[in-house]
């Protein structure tokens, strides 16, 4: 399976080890990675990725609810898998504040 033009979105914070192994996977595929470090630069991202496939957001980077919420926003985005990548169980409590519609 191949998706050319299709990029997997990495927002926050990864060890080099996971991002290895991702950009192995994702490249096994015809899939490109982009890594964006702050929640505040994903938008300007996702908006330049021609056909985005997913975002994986570190829940507990700053802006994390906000970006949830923009990309929610977005009519090209609306269907976007967002997955959510805890650093520990202890901030999966945080995923229940975030909303899940836009304002």
């Amino acid at each position: 399976m191949s998706q050319e033009n299709g990029s997997l979105v990495l927002v926050g914070k990864f060890r080099d080890d996971a991002m290895g192994c991702v950009e192995e996977v994702a490249a096994s595929l015809g899939i490109r990675t982009a890594l964006v470090g702050r929640c505040e630069e994903a938008p300007e991202v996702l908006a330049e990725a021609a056909e985005p496939l997913a975002v994986v957001v570190q829940m507990d980077a700053e802006g994390a609810p906000q970006l949830f919420a923009h990309v929610r926003g977005q009519a090209r985005l609306v269907q976007l898998p967002i997955l959510a990548r805890f650093a520990s169980s202890t901030n999966r409590s945080r995923l229940r504040k975030l909303p899940l519609t836009p304002k």
